[in-house]
């Protein structure tokens, strides 16, 4: 583009501010406009990011002249009507995880994106260089057959914050949901990044009491996912923990790779192998090598950060098939892998609900 990107802030349920000061800091975008139905809401974080223009009124913002994309951060059960109201503008989408609350609300959201032409980023930033270095780990065929798949993400959300009771209301109610409509995502991603949609979902939902179970607020969930060839993927999360916990670990018939995460997200690969073909001759465990462990620059180079790479889909014309493919692309997802989540997300509900595997749509 021969001018600034023009991009409006719309809701402050997420990190809006953030996002605001990252686009006001790249040469090729500024923040023009903060939209919230709360007047002085919009217009303290308008005074944060500065320079913006002030809107309640979400069809009135889409007029705004040379407004060219939007970044979304409001209550999840709003998506749905905020995305077509951006699509049938013509206004570039970047929508903060996740993408919708029902199924068929991300098939209409597709259809009217495609149907638009327009740019769309969903963010969640949880594959960096050690999952994009597993998951070419897994592809170069040093594991051999692959066999398993186990993603944990764990955190103290529901603990370290003290809820009421309507509090808690009022989130599930705006959020659609509980885990599965917010930290429940993240491992979802990553085993969406590894191994792609599964053909069938097992899964379990546990309660931190009666009253989170009555009002639909889940804050763990255990998953078993079978995909082709006998891989079996095991993912974990939930916000109940006594602190962050994370990991991944990939098993195959020759060998193993492994991350685990820390308190501040740093991670750590490793891996172990065998020369032998278990097919041929079986090995014991003195027939491993010893743990290697992948130093910072043997990974590949970090991801963008996901709203700067929204910007450069806008300003340089990036395709939309490219997010989650492109390597610098992976603290987002396309839409085509946002409505396959809203797929595996469906299945789960319906697995956690009635104690049987459930086919993926």
């Amino acid at each position: 583009m021969n001018r600034k990107i023009n991009i409006a802030l719309c809701g402050l349920r997420g990190h809006l501010d953030k996002f605001g000061r990252l686009i006001n800091s790249y040469p090729e975008s500024q923040a023009v406009a903060v939209w919230d139905p709360d007047y002085e809401a919009a217009k303290k974080a308008a005074e944060e990011v500065g320079g913006c223009e002030i809107y309640t009124d979400f069809d009135e913002l889409m007029k705004m002249p040379d407004l060219d994309a939007v970044v979304i951060t409001y209550h999840n059960i709003w998506h749905k009507e905020l995305v077509l109201k951006a699509a049938k503008a013509g206004k570039h989408i970047f929508l903060e995880k996740p993408l919708c609350i029902e199924l068929q609300d991300a098939y209409e959201m597709r259809d009217a994106v495609e149907a638009a032409g327009v740019k769309f980023f969903l963010t969640d930033p949880f594959v960096n260089s050690s999952t994009i270095f597993m998951k070419d780990f897994i592809e170069s065929g040093k594991l051999g057959k692959l066999l398993t798949v186990r993603v944990r993400f764990s955190n103290n959300g529901n603990v370290f914050r003290s809820r009421s009771e309507d509090h808690i209301r009022t989130e599930v109610a705006r959020m659609g949901g509980g885990m599965m409509s917010d930290t429940g995502g993240h491992p979802l991603h990553m085993v969406h990044y590894l191994l792609g949609k599964p053909s069938r979902i097992h899964a379990r939902f546990s309660y931190l009491n009666d009253f989170n179970k009555s009002v639909g607020n889940e804050e763990y969930i255990a998953m078993l996912m079978e995909y082709p060839n006998d891989v079996t993927a095991i993912v974990e999360s939930g916000m109940i923990s006594p602190g962050y916990t994370s990991g991944v670990e990939i098993n195959g018939t020759l060998g193993t790779i492994m991350e685990a995460g820390t308190g501040d997200r740093a991670s750590a690969v490793r891996y172990r192998l065998t020369n032998l073909d278990p097919a041929n001759k079986g090995f014991r465990t003195k027939d491993l090598s010893e743990w290697v462990d992948v130093q910072p620059d043997e990974l590949p180079p970090a991801p963008d950060d996901h709203i700067r790479y929204f910007v450069k889909m806008v300003a340089y014309d990036l395709p939309n098939d490219g997010v989650g493919v492109d390597p610098a692309s992976t603290h987002g997802m396309s839409l085509k892998s946002a409505v396959e989540l809203m797929e595996m997300r469906e299945a789960i509900y319906e697995a956690a609900k009635t104690g049987n595997g459930i086919f993926v749509k």
